[in-house]
């Protein structure tokens, strides 16, 4: 279960901005510093710590890493649908730069090509605490339409509570471009078909007719 291109709107984007809580972090340096970085909010390991607190802090730097070199394109939302961190391969998906992204409305790249019941569905579904999974039509920085096999989940703060969400999007342009070609060519080969079958069908009546008109009385 959506910037140039629109992400996933959450809500309507007048609606004040809640952000999100704040609390301790750790963030991987960028290596072009002029990059928003993503925060976890977990405590950040000291000498002092215990052994867990040393491993939260080593899990939360890994997973850093790990959506950083992800292949798919990850967007971090609040609840207004403002925009509050993407990964690398979103710019390289998109054509757009995190700092031109970031602190914007997602509804920015919609293309307009989707029903607006598609996007009430998404949000619904996160806000209610569940998973949506389906195609979002967005546009890139360069004006083309992408077709992006998305994936949103809630994010929940330490309490539970809902404070955001996280989408993964796919790149399947080509794909559901090579199915929209395939689909055609089945509807014209049906249509084909069944003029083949009309025309054989005619062909065989009049003969019919020619018959009954040379048989004696």
């Amino acid at each position: 279960m959506g910037r140039a291109v629109p992400l996933e709107p959450w809500s309507d984007p007048r609606s004040p901005v809640s952000p999100l809580p704040a609390s301790p972090s750790v963030t991987v340096p960028d290596a072009d510093q002029r990059r928003p970085s993503l925060s976890v909010a977990t405590a950040r390991p000291r000498l002092t710590d215990g052994p867990p607190d040393r491993a939260r802090g080593v899990s939360a730097r890994w997973l850093l890493v790990a959506i950083e070199h992800a292949a798919d394109a990850i967007v971090v939302t609040d609840l207004d649908g403002m925009v509050q961190y993407v990964n690398p391969a979103f710019e390289r998906q998109t054509g757009l730069s995190a700092a031109g992204v970031v602190g914007r409305p997602t509804w920015l790249m919609d293309t307009g090509k989707q029903p607006t019941s598609c996007f009430e569905e998404m949000v619904a579904t996160v806000r209610g605490g569940e998973t949506w999974s389906g195609d979002v039509i967005h546009r890139r920085g360069d004006g083309t339409v992408a077709y992006l096999a998305t994936t949103v989940a809630p994010v929940r703060d330490e309490s539970g509570a809902i404070v955001g969400a996280v989408a993964v999007r796919r790149d399947v342009t080509r794909e559901r471009a090579l199915e929209h070609r395939l689909d055609e060519q089945r509807r014209e080969r049906s249509s084909l078909t069944a003029a083949l079958r009309g025309h054989a069908l005619a062909r065989h009546r009049g003969g019919d007719r020619r018959s009954d008109r040379k048989r004696p009385p």
